[in-house]
């Protein structure tokens, strides 16, 4: 079949000898370049070759190592005969000016010239035929015009140039970690027509000025822990604004990562930032000449020799060349000095004709020699593709490639083949560089080096993202096989690949150091543990080389070492014993280093044949002067110690809540309190009690599946300690109310905790505070429960709760609490037993963010307090009741009335407030009753009237106090008709009684023994007081 071929442009043949050449593809059949030809005689010569390495010369088609025959294609060319022709012209701006050195050029010849000073040009000898002209000079634009020229003419051609625009390029560069990290300092480049650069601004600003228009140019950004970022930019004839260019963060893995076991039981691993890092190519620029493979069920490596600063190592490219019809199964080791590999890819199969990017899990390799080397396990049934190879003649070129058989270490090629040869194999590493920007932190992996493929089925050994560049593994699983670290960088984007360490096994001959640091002050406390000490760990006596620890709550509430010793160290001839200086607080140091005077000392031990660390509990000596708190210059002495975990507490004068989920050592609540009978006042959950001062214990044995609060009589801190923790399981098998104690370690979220029951439960708050979950009132100030504190629960149905076990999770510690508020009323304490109130948002809008509403007894107390946020949002107050453990009137008794006030901040003016209740609640009734809910749908202000309040303080009650009778006193302005009610703690009435006069006695002989109310009402006031009878 005839191809015919037309010219764009004519060929301007000058009769000299035609050289034509051919392309055609290789196609899929080895070599297969044909050619349907005719015989021609010697003086037409064809020659082929099958790549372009060499390429063809057409000066010298009978070199010798072409394939050369009298053979070609049967070719013809057509030949028009034309005459020459000679054209001129001027070349000119917009203003009429001459342009000087123009270029003038006939579009598909040669022939070309530059206009003079005064504009001028002219060619001659040009095809008399039909021609386009050009003139192009930088910084304008190119106008083309065709003609006709015709030979013996004067063929005239004038260009008019026209400037080109010249504009702005400007963008906005930020990252896609935060639309406000602005790209500052990132290097800009503008490449086309013209090259331009630029930086980004700090505001992120990009600007590129006076870029000639009407072109398209390539836009590159570069920034330090940022992706490339390149585009093609139009840029029109009027100013180009990009917009936000946003670059993506490189998720940059860290770089020499090592690990070094440092005693029995812990790691240290260190690693370089990913930012600190300079990406490398090692490669020797080999070109594809030849290539080598294994025979046939030949075992063998071939790669190349590099060195490396200590890094990373991050992939391998390996370029592979086409010698035979099929492919095979290969791997790519890294293989040391010595010849032991010391990472395997994973199976890959070969390309023809192709690079393959081995991607290797961020090997570190500490510097050196090392080889990069493909494996045949001599399987492959047929021959692979070649691993390509540049070869010279001995001498000349690189001479990298290394070959290596089982058990033997690698040697040069060169030494089995003659010449010298590279591989065309290339190493990307990572090494120290200047720090730039930094990530937000690091995870840690560990797994078996022979698995290191797999990283990804590993669990992270981390709870948070690590902060710093060093992590100590404190559970290492002391294993016989290699073991490796990765580290994966933590950024905003996303993680990076991990970085691997050398594998490390259990190193068995490390002595066993002391496991903690502490600091040393000039604040002392002793503590002796003699050799007839009853120390020992589930039942195993303390081993000599184990160590004791002491440790304080820093001002994060985070344990931290005070002093430790080892077990038979100086005694007994090293058989047994210790001492142990304990260190108090610097105080002339910012931070908390050291135990605060009266603090509770908190006990660890370390096995170090297992190296696992255990809380324990001591019990001391109570003949010497301390016992379990520290003193600056104290002594104490040990009787034994044992494991225990232990949950603390500091308790706050007055009302605390409290619960555990620690099984104590002896259930008995009379041995649980020994430790702060002093302090303690009562203890009790929803049915049982437990007062020393009245002789009272129906609660007799602790239980974990309750809540409980406390009354101390001034701050005390305590523990509950045990060998274990309990189940975590809470039933509540009635609806109704339940002291509620939190079985977890951790904090638990409520909407996590109670899942699908959240629906039936009412309300839960605080046993001891103000913070509630209370979903029909869309009152969520309480969104997690704290380990140690307890909580009051309302639930529709029955339910059953499974706290989380926690695993890995840190001992909490100290839990403190908050029992009072500070009003302008003065002081709130606050009390177990409370109404809890919900505020309509609607009620509130009249009010300003800052006011404050309070609620008070007849007493005159404030018993709530609420400070209005303006949410748009209901909020709530909790109203407490009356302190039964006090003689004074402290909070509501039962059925009191409930009075408000506000005070303005803008004007600090008190009002009294009138509300309205809502009667879909279970308390309308304007009174306090304890465990009920109520909610104000309105409110009223008017001016607080002071008569009420002096009214009440005219009231008086005596004796109290009393036995048989008391005298009520009421010296008002006026004295109108009242009523005297006693009540009991439970809101029980017990006497009735009218009061006609100023002063009247009531008879009380038939009360008994305990604590009541005197509810005094009139026309003008209403008071409460509370009275003892004896």
């Amino acid at each position: 079949q005839q191809v015919y071929i037309p010219f764009t442009v004519p060929y301007n043949y000058q009769g000299s000898n035609l050289c034509v050449m051919f392309f055609k593809p290789r196609e899929t059949n080895f070599q297969s370049v044909k050619w349907l030809t005719t015989e021609m005689d010697d003086d037409s010569i064809s020659a082929y070759s099958s790549s372009y390495n060499p390429p063809l010369d057409p000066y010298n088609v009978r070199e010798a190592s072409m394939n050369f025959k009298n053979l070609m294609p049967n070719t013809t060319f057509y030949i028009a005969n034309v005459g020459t022709a000679d054209v001129s012209g001027t070349v000119t701006n917009q203003m009429n000016n001459p342009v000087e050195g123009a270029l003038v050029n006939v579009l598909g010849f040669e022939d070309s010239t530059y206009s003079a000073a005064n504009g001028t040009w002219s060619l001659e000898g040009l095809l008399a035929w039909e021609t386009i002209l050009k003139a192009s000079k930088y910084g304008y634009y190119d106008n083309s015009i065709g003609t006709i020229l015709f030979e013996g003419e004067n063929n005239v051609v004038d260009f008019t140039l026209k400037l080109l625009p010249s504009v702005s390029v400007t963008a906005t560069v930020v990252g896609n970690d935060d639309p406000m990290h602005y790209m500052e300092g990132a290097e800009v480049t503008l490449k086309g027509y013209e090259n331009y650069s630029a930086t980004v601004g700090a505001d992120g600003s990009l600007m590129i000025p006076n870029v000639f228009g009407s072109k398209t140019y390539s836009l590159t950004i570069n920034m330090e822990g940022y992706n490339t970022y390149t585009t093609s930019v139009a840029v029109d004839t009027i100013n180009k604004d990009l917009g936000t260019i946003t670059l993506t963060e490189t998720l940059l893995s860290p770089f020499y990562t090592h690990a070094m076991q440092t005693n029995p039981g812990t790691v240290k691993v260190n690693w370089m930032s990913p930012l600190d890092g300079e990406c490398q190519l090692l490669t020797y620029d080999a070109e594809n000449s030849n290539g080598y493979a294994a025979e046939v069920g030949e075992v063998v490596w071939l790669g190349n020799v590099y060195e490396m600063e200590p890094g990373t190592i991050t992939y391998i490219s390996a370029y592979w060349a086409q010698y035979g019809a099929t492919s095979g199964n290969v791997r790519m080791d890294l293989v040391d000095s010595e010849g032991n590999v010391f990472y395997s890819s994973d199976s890959f199969e070969t390309v023809q004709n192709g690079w393959v990017n081995i991607d290797v899990p961020n090997i570190t390799f500490e510097g050196g020699t090392f080889y990069a080397m493909a494996y045949w396990d001599g399987t492959n049934p047929d021959l692979t593709d070649y691993l390509a190879v540049e070869q010279h003649d001995a001498g000349v070129g690189y001479n990298k490639a290394y070959i290596m058989y089982p058990g033997e270490a690698p040697y040069l090629l060169s030494e089995l083949l003659t010449g010298n040869f590279t591989f065309l194999i290339d190493v990307q590493i990572i090494t120290a560089a200047e720090p730039q920007r930094y990530n937000e932190g690091y995870n840690i992996f560990r797994g078996p080096y022979a698995d290191i493929n797999n990283w990804e089925s590993w669990q992270k050994i981390n709870n948070q993202p690590v902060v710093g560049n060093e992590y100590i593994d404190g559970d290492w699983p002391q294993p016989e096989e290699g073991y490796t670290y990765g580290v994966q960088a933590v950024y905003t984007t996303g993680n990076s690949e991990p970085s691997f360490s050398m594998p490390i096994v259990h190193d068995t001959t490390l002595p066993c150091v002391n496991p903690w640091s502490y600091t040393v002050t000039g604040s002392l406390h002793t503590i002796n543990i003699p050799i007839s000490a009853d120390v020992h760990i589930f039942g195993e006596p303390l081993m000599v080389g184990d160590w004791i620890g002491v440790f304080y709550l820093d001002d994060n509430g985070n344990e931290v070492c005070g002093g430790a010793g080892r077990w038979g160290g100086p005694f007994a001839g090293g058989n047994g014993g210790a001492i142990i200086t304990a260190y108090g607080d610097d105080i002339t140091t910012p931070e908390k280093d050291g135990f605060a005077e009266g603090e509770t000392i908190r006990w660890r031990m370390n096995d170090c044949s297992a190296w696992e660390e255990y809380p324990a509990v001591a019990t001391y000596n109570p003949n010497k002067p301390n016992m379990g708190q520290f003193a600056d210059f104290g002594l104490s002495s040990v009787l034994s110690l044992e494991v225990m975990y232990c949950q603390y507490y500091t308790f706050a004068q007055g009302w605390n809540s409290l619960s555990s989920y620690i099984n104590p050592i002896d259930p008995d609540v009379e041995i649980m309190f020994a430790p702060m009978i002093n302090q303690l006042v009562i203890v009790r959950n929803t049915t049982q009690v437990y007062w020393p001062e009245e002789n009272v214990n129906t609660l007799v044995n602790w239980d974990s599946n309750t809540g409980y609060v406390l009354k101390a009589t001034e701050e005390v801190q305590f523990e509950i300690c045990g060998s274990g923790s309990v189940d975590g399981q809470v039933v509540m098998e009635n609806a109704g109310w339940y002291f509620l104690p939190v079985l977890s370690a951790c904090p638990a979220n409520i909407e996590e905790l109670f899942g699908e029951q959240i629906s039936d439960v009412i309300i839960i708050q605080e046993l001891i505070g103000s913070k509630m979950y209370w979903p029909s009132q869309e009152i969520y100030t309480l969104q997690e429960l704290t380990p140690g504190k307890a909580y009051k629960i309302k639930v529709a149905t029955p339910m059953t709760l499974q706290f989380p076990m926690c695993d890995g999770y840190d001992m909490p510690g100290a839990i403190t609490v908050q029992n009072h508020i500070v009003t302008p009323w003065g002081t709130l304490n606050m009390t177990p037993a409370t109404q809890t109130v919900s505020f309509d948002a609607r009620a509130l809008a009249q009010f300003a963010t800052g006011d404050v509403i309070g609620a008070f007894n007849s007493s005159n107390k404030i018993c709530g307090f609420m400070p209005i946020n303006n949410s748009g949002k209901n909020q709530s107050m909790v109203l407490f009741g009356d302190d039964v453990t006090t003689t004074a009137h402290d909070g509501y008794t039962e059925n009191e009335t409930i009075s408000f006030r506000m005070i303005g901040k803008r004007t600090g003016e008190e009002s009294v407030l009138q509300v309205q209740w809502d009667n879909a609640t279970d308390n309308t009734s304007g009174m306090f009753i304890s465990e009920s809910l109520s909610k104000i749908l309105a409110i009223d202000q008017t001016t607080t009237s002071i008569g009420s309040l002096a009214a009440q303080s005219a009231v008086a009650i005596y004796p109290n106090p009393a036995t048989d009778h008391i005298s009520i006193s009421i010296q008002t302005e006026t004295m109108d008709q009242a009523e005297a009610t006693i009540i009991d703690t439970k809101g029980n009435v017990m006497l009735q009684q009218a009061l006609n006069q100023r002063q009247t006695e009531m008879n009380i002989s038939t009360l008994s023994t305990g604590i009541y109310f005197v509810k005094i009402t009139s026309r003008h006031f209403n008071k409460v007081s509370k009275l003892i009878v004896q």
